[in-house]
């Protein structure tokens, strides 16, 4: 997945450190550190097996949860399925945009000639705009509920869930 590249990797921790400022901006120290507990491979009682209670392994032992590896899941949760949902529609607006063309190329007079003059365009006619590629409330609602529930996966409590999720919708509502 793009989360997993640099570049996914970048946009995550900038949206993870903003939600973090707003709902534990304690750990903006050791943000850095913490961040990093997210892209560990999680195992069930691994902490429990090993006798260590510090989940980082740096002094902070007895802190039970902390917020960012649950705020960068519940981020990279809310990127990727929004990305899943952006190409579904840019598929579906570029099938519809195929059959038009065809049933066109067949349904022309017979003194239509095809343009071979215009410029080509992207995947099947679809213009790609930022603004084209919007969600409606049920597909943000989904989405919404994914990240929450990968952020309690990840020790989030159901309002800490809640508050890096309204945390995350405001900073992307007024980008």
């Amino acid at each position: 997945m793009w989360t997993d590249t640099q570049e996914g990797r970048k946009l995550i921790a900038e949206l993870t450190y903003e939600v973090v400022g707003e709902v534990a901006p304690e750990e903006q120290e050791i943000f850095d550190e913490l961040l990093q507990e997210y892209y560990q491979p999680t195992k069930p009682d691994a902490r429990r097996a090993s006798g260590s209670d510090d989940p980082l392994g740096f002094g902070l032992e007895g802190v039970v949860s902390m917020a960012t590896p649950a705020a960068a899941a519940l981020v990279a949760t809310f990127l990727n399925h929004m990305l899943d949902e952006a190409a579904k529609t840019l598929q579906d607006e570029s099938a519809e945009a195929v059959k038009q063309k065809i049933t066109a190329l067949f349904h022309r007079t017979k003194d239509q000639k095809p343009a071979d003059d215009k410029p080509a365009e992207p995947a099947g006619g679809a213009k790609v705009e930022a603004a084209a590629v919007g969600f409606d409330r049920n597909q943000l609602a989904v989405i919404l509920k994914a990240a929450k529930d990968e952020a309690r996966k990840r020790g989030a409590s159901k309002d800490e869930a809640e508050q890096m999720a309204n945390a995350l919708f405001v900073r992307l509502a007024l980008t």
